[in-house]
C-alpha cells in the first residue's frame, strides 16, 4: 500500500510541475526548502538516499526557483519509491504488521479517520 501512496504523490507532483513549469520557474524557492536542499546534512538526508551508491558524490539538487523545489519533492517520492521496493525486498514481500492490534480496533481507527476527513472535507475553504 505504502508502495502506491508514494507512487500516487510522485506522479501527482509530475503532473504538477509539467502543468506549472513556466510560473514555477519565475517564483524564488522558500527558505526552508534552501536549509534542506543546500545547507549541511538535515534530517541525514544524504544517508537515506537508496539511489546514490558509495561511488556517487551527495546529491545536492538545484534550489534556484520554486521548479526546482518541487522537482526536488517529486524526485524524493521517486527516492521513497526506491526505498520500499529495497525494504519489500528485504522482507520478502510480507506485508509489515498491523500496528492496531485486532480487527475491531482497526475498523474503529479507520471509522474515525473517516469521520474526521469527512469534517474536514466539509469545512469551508480557506482563503
Amino acid at each position: 500500500f505504502s508502495h502506491l501512496v508514494e507512487e500516487h504523490a510522485y506522479v501527482t507532483y509530475s503532473q504538477f510541475v509539467a502543468e506549472n513549469e513556466e510560473r514555477l520557474r519565475r517564483l524564488p524557492p522558500p527558505p526552508v526548502a534552501q536549509t534542506y536542499y543546500r545547507d549541511g546534512d538535515l534530517y541525514q538526508f544524504d544517508k537515506f538516499h537508496t539511489q546514490l551508491g558509495p561511488e556517487l558524490p551527495p546529491r545536492r539538487p538545484p534550489c534556484d526557483n520554486l521548479l526546482d523545489v518541487f522537482r526536488n519533492v517529486r524526485d524524493d517520492e521517486a527516492e521513497h519509491i526506491a526505498t520500499i521496493a529495497a525494504l519489500e525486498e528485504w522482507t520478502g514481500g510480507d506485508p509489515a504488521a498491523s500496528i492496531c492490534g485486532d480487527e475491531e480496533t482497526r475498523a474503529a481507527a479507520r471509522e474515525a479517520w473517516l469521520e474526521w476527513s469527512r469534517e474536514i472535507n466539509s469545512a469551508p475553504a480557506l482563503s
